[in-house]
């Protein structure tokens, strides 16, 4: 476990950040070309998505880990049927009797036990279908695994429960509350908007969203970005403004490349997305080692 990396599922015409997103981009072309007015003002909005984030400890010496989503949990990347999958899904798992002890910490880590783990694995999901079927923990042991957090996908301290006849392991994010972050007003919303910061300064940032190809002919879209800063975090808007000339412009979005340029560095801060203040997944440049 030494060498750990530290803190490691497109919106409406606007660039609606949900799965249907592409759908709905498509959906808001009008032969005038005006964007889609949204729900509330921009303004409102941003600073929505700011009020949110106000409690992150930008200042804290190890940064908390923003799990996308706020979810603990990995799932296998299988099942053998979706008997096992519903199982899963509603927490149907037996956890042998005994577990490891386990460290309290590892490296910069606090970290919960394997029986807590397990508490969190077998909770289910209130909305699961009943399940037919029952699965079975075989082992339990501490080590790694990917998970998506605010900068990117990052390894991690798992507790990994290998689960009879599903090929693959579930893991368990082994890092303690303590050093985990997700404001207590926002529930557990995720964005298809990421983010790349190409350079060192912090300041030049790449977002990609999905959808029109940028441009001014036909089912094509402008693109412009709303931001908004705080101590704590840094709230975008993506606004396409789609040109549909009078065509009926397909339903189909592409990934879109768009430069940003921050007043100051992003630094600890959180990029967030103000359609749902959700945590936007910051790819950052490594860090040479000499």
């Amino acid at each position: 476990m030494a060498g750990m990396p530290e803190p490691r599922p497109i919106r409406r015409w606007l660039v609606a950040v949900t799965a249907l997103a592409g759908l709905a981009l498509v959906a808001g072309c009008t032969s005038s070309g005006r964007p889609v007015s949204p729900p509330s003002s921009a303004v409102t909005q941003l600073g929505a998505a700011l009020a949110h984030w106000a409690s992150f400890p930008v200042q804290a010496q190890i940064r908390p880990v923003v799990i996308a989503g706020g979810l603990q949990v990995d799932e296998p990347d299988r099942f053998p049927s979706v008997a096992a999958a519903d199982a899963f899904t509603a927490g149907a798992i037996a956890i042998p009797s005994s577990l490891p002890s386990g460290p309290a910490r590892l490296g910069s880590y606090e970290l919960i036990s394997a029986s807590h783990a397990a508490a969190v694995l077998t909770s289910g999901s209130p909305a699961s279908p009943a399940p037919s079927t029952r699965l079975t923990v075989t082992n339990v042991k501490l080590g790694a695994g990917i998970f998506a957090t605010d900068r990117g996908r990052v390894a991690l301290p798992a507790w990994r429960f290998t689960i009879r006849g599903v090929p693959s392991p579930a893991e368990v994010l082994a890092v303690a509350a303590a050093q985990r972050y997700w404001p207590s007003s926002l529930k557990q919303v995720s964005t298809t908007v990421s983010a790349a910061e190409p350079g060192r300064s912090g300041r030049a940032l790449t977002l990609t969203v999905h959808g029109a190809p940028a441009g001014s002919g036909a089912c094509e879209a402008t693109y412009s970005i709303r931001q908004r800063s705080s101590a704590q975090a840094v709230a975008v808007d993506v606004i396409a403004t789609v040109h549909d000339h009078g065509q009926n412009c397909a339903a189909a979005a592409e990934p879109v490349t768009l430069p940003l340029t921050l007043p100051a560095p992003l630094a600890n801060r959180v990029l967030v997305d103000a359609q749902n203040s959700a945590p936007i997944p910051v790819t950052q440049p490594l860090t040479s080692s000499s």
